[in-house]
């Protein structure tokens, strides 16, 4: 329920931006400029073998389980190993938002047409705004991580030596 308020938050902001523009709510229309299925697929062939290729696709999925889901963490391993793979996904979110935008403005400079270059650009700068997106619905899910470390390792009252013990 807590993350769904920060997907929520994301969401309004960009309706607030959208009609706080010069002609108000009549820009709703345009809604669909901001979804382009193709860069999404850019961004999944990115984020996805990145994840694979680093052994973290499982603690990634273990992430959105331990802090949205009703699953336990077994030990304090299982929790760094999901908040890594949170961090290395909101990382390759945003390398691969500006690496995506910045083929395709590489692209769009090279075309004469004004009207075709204006569209191109906009639909190369979606890819920023995605790679933003998934930073930033990532962030939560990493404190939370964060916080059920704390909470596992002093639930149990160890010691930083046990915990190390443990890890070993």
């Amino acid at each position: 329920m807590k993350y769904l308020l920060s997907i929520l938050g994301v969401i309004f902001c960009g309706f607030l931006m959208l009609v706080s523009s010069e002609h108000g709510f009549a820009d709703l229309v345009h809604i669909g400029y901001y979804f382009d299925v193709i860069s999404i697929l850019l961004m999944v062939v990115i984020v996805v073998p990145t994840l694979l290729s680093s052994g973290l696709w499982k603690d990634f999925g273990n992430a959105f389980r331990l802090t949205l889901g009703k699953k336990e963490a077994r030990s304090v391993v299982e929790l760094r190993r999901a908040k890594e793979a949170a961090r290395l996904g909101s990382r390759v979110f945003l390398g691969a938002g500006v690496f995506i935008t910045a083929f395709t403005l590489i692209y769009v400079l090279m075309i004469s047409d004004i009207k075709i270059m204006q569209y191109n650009a906009a639909v190369g700068l979606i890819d920023l705004v995605y790679g933003a997106i998934g930073y930033l619905l990532l962030l939560p899910i990493r404190s939370r991580l964060e916080v059920k470390m704390i909470e596992f390792i002093h639930g149990g009252n160890l010691t930083v030596e046990e915990i190390n013990q443990k890890e070993s």
